[in-house]
């Protein structure tokens, strides 16, 4: 979460962060701001503290590092998606694309990204994975109670039947 998303205060640049932090993720399978309480993770957040020093970043090339500390920085000195794309990380990553120019619409859909649930779908996950079963052993629990037919979602349906067993 962007700094300004903290204050309440944000614009479409937070997905420019969003995008950093999931690069970040990406890269090294590590969260760049940890705590072990919220306030602890909001402060690192607010404060920008995160590195590359752990040893899964020496693998990791200057130019990718160069456009995460880019993209995890406060608004008003964040790189915008347009300037993003034309990073020398980004670019050696797509290959050679001299005397090509990017369509207004890719950049439209990027800025659009936030609308998508896919964002949300993948942090969840990645976050899943770092909790074991026996810390949610009473949610998982809960949800299988609600979600009936074992498919792994709950349907409205199933969800106001759960609710109303719970009364």
């Amino acid at each position: 979460m962007a700094p300004e998303v903290l204050n309440k205060d944000y614009s479409n640049a937070c997905d420019t962060w969003s995008l950093g932090v999931i690069l970040y993720i990406m890269l090294s399978g590590l969260l760049p701001f940890e705590g072990t309480t919220d306030a602890e993770i909001e402060e690192n957040i607010k404060s920008l503290n995160f590195d590359f020093e752990e040893e899964v970043w020496d693998g990791v090339s200057a130019e990718a590092k160069d456009l995460i500390s880019k993209m995890l920085v406060y608004e008003k000195d964040r790189i915008t998606p347009k300037e993003a794309l034309n990073h020398p990380w980004v670019k050696s990553m797509l290959g050679d694309t001299s005397g090509k120019s990017y369509k207004d619409s890719y950049l439209d859909k990027l800025e659009d990204f936030k609308q998508s649930n896919h964002l949300k779908k993948a942090i969840l996950s990645f976050l899943a994975t770092k909790v074991n079963d026996e810390e949610i052993k009473d949610e998982i629990e809960l949800f299988n109670s609600f979600d009936t037919n074992n498919d792994g979602y709950i349907t409205k349906k199933e969800l106001k039947k759960g609710l109303l067993k719970m009364k």
